[in-house]
C-alpha cells in the first residue's frame, strides 16, 4: 500500500510542476516591435562620422518599461546612445494566460551621419 502512496505523490509533483508558468519569455524583435507603443530615436554623437547598427539586448517588465538594457554589437560610439534612447521605450505589456510577463528581446538601432547642407 505505501508503494502506491510513493507513486502517487510522485506523479502528484510532476503535474504540479508541469503546470508552471513562466514569469519571463523570450520573443524576436519582431514580435516585441509590434508591442512598441512609444520609440525615441537615438541621437547621433556629434564627434564621429560613424554609420552602423547597434543591437541591444533587452529586458521589458511587465509594466512595458524597459528595465535592462546591455550591447550585444555596434560601434562603441554609437552604444551609449542606443542604450540612452532604448530606455525611453515603451511597450506594451505582454501577456500570457492573462498574466503579465517579463520579455527578453534585442532592439535595432540604426545610426547614420546627418546629410550635410
Amino acid at each position: 500500500m505505501w508503494k502506491w502512496a510513493c507513486i502517487f505523490l510522485v506523479i502528484q509533483s510532476c503535474v504540479a510542476s508541469a503546470q508552471v508558468k513562466p514569469t519571463r519569455i523570450r520573443v524576436s524583435e519582431g514580435v516585441s516591435s509590434a508591442l512598441l507603443l512609444k520609440k525615441v530615436p537615438a541621437e547621433y554623437p556629434a564627434d564621429t562620422n560613424v554609420k552602423g547598427v547597434v543591437v541591444l539586448a533587452a529586458t521589458i517588465g511587465t509594466d512595458g518599461t524597459v528595465q535592462d538594457v546591455k550591447p550585444i554589437s555596434g560601434d562603441e560610439k554609437l552604444i551609449p546612445n542606443a542604450v540612452s534612447a532604448a530606455k525611453q521605450y515603451k511597450y506594451k505589456p505582454y501577456y500570457l494566460g492573462g498574466e503579465p510577463l517579463q520579455v527578453e528581446t534585442t532592439i535595432t538601432i540604426p545610426f547614420e551621419p546627418p546629410k550635410k547642407k
